[in-house]
């Protein structure tokens, strides 16, 4: 009889721990699928045993993004009684944007005898956005160079308000403050002037998303203080009433016009999303730009690439007139490995009358840029 059912055994654990694989069910939820970055954001897991036989050890495996979050859900082997459910919740605290799977990846069921166990695989993981901080650093004082006989519109163009190209019938949108009010009060009618237009004198912004051959984890940290300090440079600018035109490559020149609050959300947007994983190097855009930029008076160049080829390449753009303004986001703290001429680089574009801001890994924006900045240190 024992040995009847020492064979029996196996037979019937195997069928216990399939019941309970079919029985077994669960699902997932975000309260929100986009935080940003130091935002909570809040996981449940809800999972229940329909089946009629007590699940003893149930182990879940989750999606271990351990270097982008401050903590990760603990949770080795639950039990589950029959006919009964469970709900656990955590809370994810991402220190770098980006984009992350989270939520179950594994879950494994094991007999009673603890001979035999069946997986199950979760190939459609959660997805959660996290985006850079948004940081006030007020103004960082551009030179702009826009005349102050000049107004400008929506599509980025300046009027030259000396300069009147035609009277024409008032029509709904136009700006009472170009009313011609000699000929209206002449005609009975409403007559508003159209003055000389001209491409606005604007700031190049540009993004240097070139590839970095850190750790993985030195350069989430890296590339997400890169984005937050453009982000904040971008910001102050547009709300400082400067026209900026963004651009960065990503795998082809990718040109953001930002004339307003609206434009720099759109903005925001496509740099949160960024990768540094680009093959050109801030010097060949700054190149392909300067050629098509003949009204652009200010340039922002956001890199954390500095060596002789582009400083080769500024010093002959700011020769030819241009002003330029470089900020460096420098690795120095969380890599080690210090890169040659470095300081004797930036100082001597210094000297050269660009203004330099250098940004290291764990210094706040605002005692960088504030009292209109504090330069390369």
């Amino acid at each position: 009889m024992l040995f009847y059912t020492v064979l029996a055994l196996p037979v019937v654990s195997i069928l216990y721990i399939a019941a309970g694989y079919f029985g077994l069910k669960y699902e997932q939820s975000l309260d929100s699928s986009s935080v940003i970055k130091g935002e909570k954001a809040t996981y449940a897991l809800r999972i229940a045993n329909r089946g009629p036989f007590i699940l003893p050890y149930v182990n879940i495996a989750f999606y271990d993004d351990s270097e982008a979050s401050v903590q990760q859900p603990d949770i080795k082997n639950i039990s589950i009684q029959p006919f009964s459910k469970k709900e656990l919740c955590f809370d994810y605290v991402y220190k770098y944007r980006g984009s992350f799977k989270l939520g179950v990846s594994v879950v494994e069921i094991n007999d009673f005898l603890g001979i035999f166990k069946l997986t199950r695989r979760n190939k459609q993981p959660l997805l959660i956005s996290v985006y850079p901080r948004i940081i006030d650093i007020g103004s960082i004082g551009l030179n702009t160079h826009y005349l102050p006989d000049q107004m400008s519109n929506p599509g980025g163009m300046y009027e030259d308000i000396s300069v009147i190209e035609e009277i024409n019938k008032y029509n709904y949108g136009d700006s009472l403050n170009k009313v011609h009010w000699k000929l209206t009060a002449k005609t009975n009618e409403l007559m508003v002037k159209k003055y000389q237009t001209t491409a606005a004198a604007s700031t190049i912004m540009i993004v240097d998303l070139y590839r970095n051959n850190f750790t993985k984890e030195y350069n989430a940290v890296s590339d997400d203080k890169h984005i937050e300090a453009a982000v904040a440079v971008l910001r102050s600018c547009i709300y400082d009433g400067t026209a900026v035109r963004l651009v960065y490559h990503d795998k082809e020149i990718t040109t953001i016009h930002c004339n307003s609050p609206l434009d720099f959300e759109n903005a925001y947007q496509a740099l949160a999303k960024a990768e540094f994983n680009q093959e050109a190097c801030a010097k060949d855009i700054i190149k392909s730009q300067i050629n098509h930029g003949i009204n652009i008076q200010d340039i922002l160049l956001t890199t954390s690439n500095v060596d002789n080829e582009l400083y080769e390449v500024l010093s002959k753009i700011k020769s030819a007139g241009y002003n330029i303004y470089l900020i460096y986001i420098s690795p120095q703290e969380i890599n080690s490995e210090k890169k040659q001429g470095i300081e004797q680089i930036l100082s001597a574009l210094s000297e050269l009358g660009i203004k330099v801001y250098r940004i290291n890994i764990f210094d706040d924006l605002n005692s960088v840029f504030g009292y209109g900045g504090r330069e390369n240190h």
